[in-house]
């Protein structure tokens, strides 16, 4: 087996078992999304939505950067002594910069009152500590664990188990010990946090008895190459919390609470077309980094350009059914009164699907070495999504923080694609790509045809679902296959007769 071969068996099974969490991982926040917007209604369940936004960009400011630096810096001091420093520095820099945080709240905590709703003012003491232990899990699971090439296990600590134990806990809060709304899911949020670090860590120490490290290595220059590149992951991170927060937090100042409430559904309906391609991504990056240090600029191509086609079949094909019946999926699942939402999801799943096909371009800067380019990319974006928002919500009020969202991403997506070719002389897009767009308009318009008015709008989703999944799989294997993907469709077999 060749190089190129080992890499595509790597991505084929860590990335088929990290899809598997990304859905399960899915189900569990729509089932959670769902019953709080059911039960909360639209202007306390846009007062929770905010305060999540918060806990979300936080976090990222609290870690530090450090989840992605992990990734890189463990590949590189794996089985060495050095693995414990970058361990400890994973809970030290969260603790100090949540104090930080603390020092700013209290100090600016009479304007953020002004801009938000008091009730987040109150819950403010929560929102730190979840913020805290939040960061915490990020750099032990999805730094540490992803940088021993653990994607899989990465994802089942982040995608299934943490949700899944936060959404147990909510209904035992709130049901059966009658725990108000808001104090029910951020109780679980915090527990469920606690519980995962708990297991993580268990399995990080066993890594570490295992092989033999009982020394913390050079602490100090674990610290400076922690610090030479972290910055640059910090701000890339914190960038791209904000690039997909601006819209909720602009539209709670700006307009309302229940504003955010109506636009948080469809916003992650349309991003979960963009998430699909996560798990594919994460068993790519520390793929690319260790191809980059070997000089391997072919390699890297390859692999992305496959990756490009076989993420834009995927995020496609989910965006059919949201696109030809969101209406009726925003209504049966959160109720009539999100139905008003429609709009919006239309338009944030064109921005994602176009960012979803193109984010092999961020990872590649990423984990080549590229950060300052990264760094600079998320200065401009972040001011230009404030801009576009702040302009289109006065304008056009909700519906304008979808545009400028996805005009954003669309900006984005495009100039990294633009660097990645100047830097590197790397194409993500080959002349066979046509085969792809070709493909992709079949489909729809199988979809499309396949709407023959039944009398359950449910089965004619699913009916539709059938046909078109059917319609792009035998195109793929007649016309589009090649090479590798028949590695791929090999491996698949076999890993669903069971010989992983």
């Amino acid at each position: 087996m060749n190089d190129f071969s080992k890499q595509i068996d790597i991505i084929t099974k860590q990335g088929s078992l990290s899809f598997v969490n990304k859905i399960i991982n899915f189900g569990l926040k729509f089932i959670l999304q769902v019953i709080l917007a059911r039960l909360l209604g639209v202007k306390t369940y846009g007062i929770y939505i905010l305060s999540v936004s918060l806990i979300s960009i936080l976090s990222m400011f609290v870690s530090y950067g450090m989840s992605t630096t992990l990734t890189k810096l463990v590949n590189k001091y794996r089985n060495q002594d050095e693995i414990k420093s970058l361990l400890l520095l994973a809970l030290i820099i969260p603790i100090l910069f949540s104090c930080l945080v603390l020092f700013i709240f209290i100090l600016f905590k009479g304007k953020i009152i002004n801009y938000f709703n008091p009730r987040i003012s109150e819950l403010m003491s929560i929102i730190l500590l979840i913020t805290l232990f939040h960061s915490i899990l990020m750099n032990l699971s999805k730094g540490v664990i992803r940088g021993f090439k653990k994607t899989a296990l990465s994802n089942f600590f982040n995608s299934v188990f943490y949700p899944g134990v936060k959404l147990i806990l909510f209904l035992i809060l709130f049901f059966i010990i009658e725990v108000s709304g808001l104090k029910a899911i951020f109780y679980s949020h915090l527990i469920s946090v606690l519980i995962t670090i708990i297991l993580v860590s268990k399995y990080i120490l066993s890594f570490i008895q295992n092989n033999r490290l009982s020394y913390f290595g050079d602490l100090l220059e674990v610290t400076k190459n922690v610090f030479k590149i972290s910055h640059y992951f910090l701000f890339i991170g914190l960038g791209g919390q904000v690039r997909m927060k601006t819209d909720r937090l602009m539209l709670g100042g700006i307009i309302s609470e229940s504003a955010v409430g109506i636009y948080n559904p469809a916003s992650r309906l349309a991003y979960f077309v963009f998430s699909l391609s996560n798990p594919l991504i994460q068993v790519y990056m520390p793929i690319v980094a260790e191809a980059y240090e070997k000089n391997n600029l072919e390699m890297i191509e390859r692999l992305s350009s496959s990756l490009v086609r076989w993420i834009t079949y995927i995020l496609a094909f989910v965006s059919l059914p949201l696109l030809f019946h969101g209406k009726y999926i925003l209504g049966l699942a959160f109720g009539n009164e999100f139905i008003s939402g429609y709009p919006i999801l239309v338009v944030l799943i064109i921005g994602n699907l176009v960012s979803g096909i193109l984010v092999v371009s961020g990872h590649i800067l990423t984990m080549t070495n590229k950060q300052d380019v990264g760094f600079i990319n998320n200065i401009f974006i972040v001011l230009l999504n404030i801009i576009l928002n702040f302009i289109l919500i006065k304008k056009v009020g909700t519906i304008g923080a979808a545009i400028a969202t996805s005009l954003v991403m669309f900006i984005f997506s495009f100039v990294q694609y633009l660097q990645v070719k100047r830097c590197f002389k790397i194409s993500l897009f080959d002349f066979q790509f046509f085969k792809v767009i070709i493909g992709v308009i079949g489909m729809s318009f199988v979809y499309y045809i396949s709407k023959i008015g039944l009398k359950y709008e449910l089965l004619e989703i699913g009916i539709g679902g059938i046909i078109s999944f059917l319609t792009m799989l035998i195109y793929i294997m007649k016309v589009d296959v090649r090479e590798e993907d028949n590695f791929i469709f090999d491996k698949l077999m076999k890993m669903l007769g069971g010989e992983v």
